[in-house]
């Protein structure tokens, strides 16, 4: 056999490169024919979102693809060289936020992901078009349409406790499944889960319970032995991430003697995070005729917040294993100036990331504001005009864009792999 030295592979690996499990073929030997790599030549061009490839040799991980690296790898007769890419496919998402306009049209502004890249910013849709007619309003309604294959929408209305109506309509407005026990306040998790304690049928007694709105069923989580839902409930969720659910936050009722309490998704636990009433813990002033949020702070740490009144925030700071006593204290922003403050606090208002998102008094546009500093920061997100006549909700539906709106759309984006294999080759 004759050893040379050789340029064993010089290739730039693009998206197309890739098969659907991200998957790139780049050297294949026969039975006469080996290699011995020396160094390898890495150059992951776009500045925001990485090929991530690693070398596979006969399916084996060998080396992350991320700088330049050398040493001796065997490539034997008959072999297979690879590079497994977990940038690739790119998964794109579209950050949605509506507003009902009317009873068949919503507005949305958007904000197009790509690998969590924010790569396009306040798309904007005055008038889609939802498939049905949707007569319902309430104090607070939450409006996610077009969920799943099925293409359902959820509406939930709800009114401090009385009503608290969760349905789920196919595109022709027929109802799906419907959920309206008074004092059941539900909690829809941005993409195809809303979560609420009360009664389910098909279950005995009182329990947590997931609406799967993609089919329009639901399904008991867990069993609980807890106060029957009263006047002024709350529930209000954490998410991870990765956008995966976190936590429960709830109590039945302002005066329940079993405390508010918190169910961890992670452990299936449940435990108490006050040491008497919600009523007591917190007063009747922040537990009545309020919209409670949580957000998880990058720290682990999460944010307990309460739009107080147009211009006030409120927000309790809390950590896994805390009890709140009547002693615990919240915290106070002012909102000054139209661009910033509520137009509604009333009104739903919907958290990504660490940011609560709401319609502000000027126009109405998105605004948000960033919990996750100690100091808490606000922007305004969109620059176009929501409407207000039907409510002055702001829903986030988290989704993946078809094929034909990612074809259309421009992302900025050309994530490229530069690679150059130097060594020994053998014949």
């Amino acid at each position: 056999m004759a050893d040379t030295l050789a340029e064993i592979y010089r290739n730039t690996l693009t998206e197309g490169s890739f098969d659907s499990n991200g998957d790139a073929t780049i050297i294949t030997t026969n039975s006469s024919t080996s290699h011995v790599i020396k160094n390898i030549q890495v150059d992951d061009t776009d500045p925001n979102v990485k090929v991530l490839g690693t070398l596979k040799v006969n399916d084996f991980d060998i080396v992350a693809l991320t700088a330049n690296s050398s040493g001796s790898e065997i490539i034997a007769p008959s072999s297979t060289v690879k590079v497994k890419s977990t940038g690739i496919p790119l998964n794109y998402e579209d950050i949605e936020f509506n507003t009902r306009r009317n009873a068949t049209q919503y507005t949305t502004t958007t904000n197009a992901q790509v690998n969590n890249y924010l790569a396009l910013t306040d798309i904007y849709a005055g008038a889609v078009t939802s498939g049905m007619n949707l007569s319902e309003d309430s104090t607070r309604n939450v409006f996610a349409p077009n969920i799943g294959a099925n293409n359902y929408h959820y509406n939930y209305n709800g009114n401090f406790g009385n009503p608290t109506q969760a349905m789920v309509y196919n595109n022709s407005g027929t109802q799906q499944f419907i959920h309206d026990t008074n004092y059941t306040p539900k909690w829809y998790d941005g993409k195809v889960h809303a979560y609420y304690y009360g009664d389910r049928s098909g279950s005995s007694g009182n329990g947590l319970n997931r609406i799967n709105i993609a089919d329009g069923t639901s399904t008991r989580i867990l069993d609980m032995s807890y106060t029957a839902p009263s006047s002024d409930p709350k529930m209000f969720g954490s998410v991870n991430a990765d956008r995966t659910v976190d936590r429960l936050f709830f109590w039945s009722h302002r005066n329940t003697s079993s405390y508010a309490q918190v169910y961890d998704f992670a452990t299936g636990n449940l435990a108490a995070f006050t040491n008497s009433d919600p009523g007591t813990v917190y007063s009747a002033a922040n537990t009545d005729n309020k919209q409670w949020y949580a957000i998880k702070r990058t720290n682990g740490s999460y944010r307990f917040i309460l739009p107080h009144d147009n211009t006030t925030v409120r927000y309790y700071d809390w950590s896994i294993g805390d009890v709140h006593t009547s002693s615990t204290s919240y915290s106070t922003m002012s909102l000054s100036g139209n661009s910033v403050r509520f137009h509604t606090n009333t009104a739903n208002m919907s958290v990504f990331g660490t940011e609560l998102f709401y319609l502000n008094n000027d126009g109405p546009k998105v605004a948000a504001i960033d919990f996750d500093p100690d100091t808490p920061t606000q922007r305004v997100v969109g620059s176009n005009n929501h409407f207000t006549t039907y409510g002055v909700d702001l829903t986030l539906v988290i989704r993946t864009p078809s094929n034909s709106t990612i074809a259309g759309r421009s992302y900025g984006i050309t994530p490229t792999l530069k690679l150059r294999i130097t060594g020994v080759t053998s014949t």
